[in-house]
């Protein structure tokens, strides 16, 4: 598989006050992570045939 382009999609948003987290450096107010897609160059899947099916 090759890899034909990949993006990043930032996202944050504020949690809740009931949902917020004390940890050891503070208060969580939010929540932070990135969505990856990963876009492949167009190739058959394993396993399949190349070849057209014979009639009988």
């Amino acid at each position: 598989m090759k890899i034909a382009e990949l993006r990043a999609y930032p996202t944050s948003f504020p949690l809740p006050p009931d949902a917020s987290v004390t940890l050891g450096i503070g208060r969580a107010v939010k929540r932070d992570a990135v969505v990856v897609k990963v876009t492949s160059r167009r190739s058959p899947p394993r396993g399949s045939s190349r070849s057209t099916p014979t009639r009988r």
